[in-house]
């Protein structure tokens, strides 16, 4: 039987809990963000406080999303991504945080990368940069707490696809990310991994079918699940998706 797979807020709530009894080292001063310059309506600054589970700072989020203080808490900020961005993202954000959390850092020069797609409160979508940072670390360097820059780039990107980067310093950030890709690994079935080793190959669908022993017309209907899943629309972006998320 197939396990649940926990949703981006309980994977995070479990988390806090975790972090709860673990004490800042550098109390930071929220103040200095006020000066950080934002373009009214396209950027938005805030910080996540994962043991308390709260939004602790935020500006420019009403201008660029509509959100007010009350409405943008810690759920919003992690489920108000487009639902076909949300399956990767939420994998992208458990895989980084549990890295945070287990390895550490080494100072606050780190920083992860990631593109999506979110929903405004008039339930428009705009797709965005994120690049969220650690601001405040405990005695071990484990994350407590995460400054996240957002940026509206919509009118430079329309396409629908999540990209991300991983910068761990002092790190090795080729394990950091190998470890991200584990979160990969119940992403696609069985026999959806099959399929995408023969596109791979260059197989066409009827020689996919007579290798897996099944009719061309699964494979076919196989194939569209799989590029809806990703949201690729042919080989190349299926398998750029796969290469750099650690499947294939």
């Amino acid at each position: 039987m197939k396990i649940k797979e926990k949703s981006i807020s309980e994977f995070s709530r479990n988390i806090s809990n975790k972090l709860q009894s673990r004490a800042v080292l550098e109390k930071k001063d929220m103040s200095i963000l006020n000066c950080i310059p934002l373009i009214t309506g396209k950027q938005c600054i805030y910080i996540m406080d994962w043991p308390q589970y709260k939004i602790t700072y935020a500006r420019g989020v009403e201008p660029m999303l509509g959100y007010d203080m009350d409405e943008f808490d810690m759920d919003r900020a992690l489920n108000y991504i487009h639902p076909d961005d949300l399956k990767i993202v939420s994998r992208i954000v458990k895989g980084t945080i549990k890295n945070a959390i287990k390895i550490g850092f080494e100072g606050n020069d780190n920083y992860a990368l990631v593109t999506y797609r979110v929903q405004k409160k008039d339930g428009s979508y705009i797709n965005v940069l994120r690049q969220s940072s650690p601001w405040e670390l405990d005695s071990d360097g484990n994350l407590l707490s995460s400054l996240s820059f957002m940026i509206d780039i919509s009118f430079i990107s329309n396409n629908d696809k999540v990209e991300w980067d991983i910068f761990a310093n002092g790190l090795d950030n080729v394990a950091f990310k190998r470890n991200i890709y584990k979160e990969f690994i119940d992403f696609f079935t069985k026999r959806e991994l099959e399929i995408i080793k023969c596109i791979a190959k260059h197989c066409t669908n009827n020689e996919i079918a007579k290798e897996l022993f099944i009719s061309e017309h699964t494979v076919k209907t196989h194939r569209k699940k799989i590029l809806k899943k990703t949201n690729c629309h042919n080989r190349k972006e299926l398998l750029d998706f796969c290469e750099k998320n650690g499947i294939i």
